[in-house]
């Protein structure tokens, strides 16, 4: 097939993997002028009309989810003898490779890098279960990997369409056992979004530790037992760096029994969002710049410092006589209010405290990650987001102020004046500079 055009069309390049399915082969569309992937069914399977289904199946879904962590449908063609289907390229590694880098290696993630990758795949599993779709055959390989770790979930091969039609028989026993949940085990009729949860649990697992929560069986029906009976042991057992309320997470996934485990990825996701906020640290703001001094001429210090030093003296000696005379002839006065007219510190004691769930957004220093994070916390429930008059109340909301790269100022909206978060400035209004930016009013319902 390699250098062979299909269908006049597609330019055969190389080969990217195969499948019980069929092969998957880099291509060239000579028409759009565009690198795209082929699946091409093993021409021995079009002849079984239950894997024909399920091959076809797989494309009418695909090419009705669009999501960013979702690998594209572009098209579906027929061949002689067979089928294939058109999709999006995604150029990188999957996640079984980035885990085993070579056969005889194993590489555990540390939590900070494994969370951002797996929450997208979290995010992906979240919008297919939306649309009706579970993918059931969750794991590693399944999940490719940009150069920039952007996620793209692929090969929904055994999922359950939206209309409910399962292309499977209630007694087959398909997908990757050491994956699949102990319901499914027994079927793929008995799973539902929770054994994909099971799974998304399990992948985890691996990414933190290197491995399986158990012994590798050959022989399927032990291994079938261990899924359906033995406990696992936690990950920190195996990597002691893994953080207790993330290990805890993972076996929630893991539960034998459905009812116990995360019901929704919405569910999963909040969990981990909140282990986040809890957790990780903010980063270190950067260090105050140290001003550099004006070089002068040889022999200027030595005339120059003995002035300085006459001058302050004489200011010294003149404000106590000042405040001497002030004391002994003014009335006692009250402390004057801060003004609001240019920017004042207040004290401490009466600055606005923010959650952390604030702090960690108000680190955030693009507009885009700053409008991810946000989207991935509205799903989590902890906050609304929305403009100034989309709130019943705007008492204790913040407001991002952005432009379409940077986020450039965080600021609290409380007690009729601007509060910045990172610092300890106030304003009666927003400043000048930022006039005609980008303004994100955030509530924020993590804490009461």
């Amino acid at each position: 097939m390699i250098g062979s055009i299909i269908n006049d069309k597609y330019r055969i390049d190389r080969e990217l993997g195969r499948g019980g399915m069929g092969i998957v082969y880099e291509a060239y569309d000579t028409l759009l002028h565009r690198t795209v992937a082929l699946k091409i069914m093993n021409p021995e399977l079009v002849q079984r009309q239950d894997l024909l289904q399920r091959f076809l199946s797989e494309a009418q879904i695909l090419v009705k989810l669009s999501h960013p962590h979702i690998v594209k449908v572009y098209d579906l063609q027929v061949m002689a003898p067979g089928f294939f289907i058109v999709m999006e390229y995604v150029q990188g590694l999957t996640l079984a490779d980035k885990i085993n880098p070579s056969p005889d290696t194993t590489r555990p993630m540390p939590y900070e890098e494994a969370l951002p990758i797996f929450k997208q795949s979290l995010q992906a599993i979240a919008y297919a279960h939306q649309a009706g779709v579970l993918h059931r055959d969750i794991k590693p390989s399944n999940i490719m990997l940009t150069a920039n770790d952007v996620v793209k979930v692929m090969d929904f091969g055994l999922a359950k369409n939206p209309q409910g039609l399962d292309l499977t028989q209630s007694q087959d026993i398909l997908g990757t056992p050491v994956y699949m949940a102990p319901e499914q085990i027994k079927g793929l009729s008995h799973a539902d979004r929770r054994s994909d949860i099971y799974s998304l649990g399990m992948t985890l697992y691996e990414m933190l530790t290197g491995r399986w929560p158990f012994e590798y069986q050959k022989n399927y029906f032990a291994l079938a037992k261990i899924i359906v009976e033995e406990n696992f042991l936690s990950p920190i057992h195996f990597n002691s760096t893994v953080p207790k309320d993330l290990a805890k997470i993972v076996m929630t996934a893991l539960a034998k029994k459905p009812k116990q485990r995360f019901q929704t990825a919405e569910e999963m996701l909040a969990a981990i969002a909140q282990f986040e906020s809890e957790t990780i640290p903010l980063p270190s703001p950067p260090p105050a710049p140290v001003p550099t001094p004006t070089p002068q001429p040889n022999g200027a210090n030595k005339r120059v410092w003995p002035m300085l030093a006459a001058a302050a003296l004489l200011l010294i000696v003149a404000l106590g006589v000042y405040k001497f005379l002030e004391n002994s002839s003014a009335p006692e006065k009250s402390n004057p209010p801060i003004s609001m007219d240019s920017t004042k510190s207040k004290p401490d004691s009466i600055r606005p405290t923010h959650s952390a769930l604030i702090k960690e957004l108000s680190g955030i220093a693009e507009t885009k990650i700053l409008q991810n994070k946000l989207a991935e916390y509205r799903r989590a429930m902890q906050i609304a987001v929305g403009k100034k008059d989309g709130f019943e109340s705007l008492e204790g909301c913040y407001v991002f102020v952005c432009d379409a790269q940077r986020v450039l100022g965080v600021f609290q909206f409380k007690d009729n004046v601007y509060y910045a978060v990172n610092s300890s400035e106030i304003y009666p209004r927003l400043p000048e500079q930022f006039s005609g930016k980008i303004a994100i009013w955030v509530q924020d319902s993590s804490v009461k």
